[in-house]
């Protein structure tokens, strides 16, 4: 992944240059809007035992789902987030988190992801993101 793409690398869930962020790597395809990562949380994750925090797993989710999006050429915000908790997400463990493009109106964007632990599915999200506007002149989106 380029950092380039997430201020200078200071990205939480992304960016290899922060020091206390999850540092995912994504792998993203063109062909079916998806994204996928093979990670491990740190046990500083941790919200109650071995038990990852609640908002840290709605990251990962959130990372995924706009990772997909840009699998598609998209720069999104989120704008909505759901999320499922099916079973504990543990630290220490290797897990596997899928996002894809479900559906796109206009700015409006849709995609789901699922976090899984050796096929079982641990956590699900459902997302609405907003596309960003080109910056006039830039060919790049940016925040406003």
């Amino acid at each position: 992944m380029d950092d380039s793409s997430t201020q200078s690398g200071r990205c939480f869930a992304c960016g290899s240059h922060n020091p206390v962020g999850l540092k995912l790597q994504f792998s993203t395809s063109a062909h079916d809007t998806s994204s996928e990562s093979e990670f491990v949380l740190a046990a500083d994750y941790a919200g109650w035992g071995d038990i990852a925090h609640g908002g840290i797993v709605a990251t990962v989710l959130d990372e995924a789902m706009v990772f997909a999006c840009r699998s598609a050429g998209l720069s999104v915000v989120t704008g909505e987030l759901r999320v499922r908790y099916r079973k504990p997400v543990h630290t220490g463990v290797s897990l596997h988190v899928r996002g894809e493009l479900v559906s796109r109106h206009g700015a409006l964007v849709r995609a789901a992801a699922e976090i899984t632990q050796d096929g079982t599915l641990l956590a699900r999200g459902e997302g609405r993101f907003m596309e960003l506007p080109e910056q006039p002149g830039t060919g790049s989106a940016q925040a406003t």
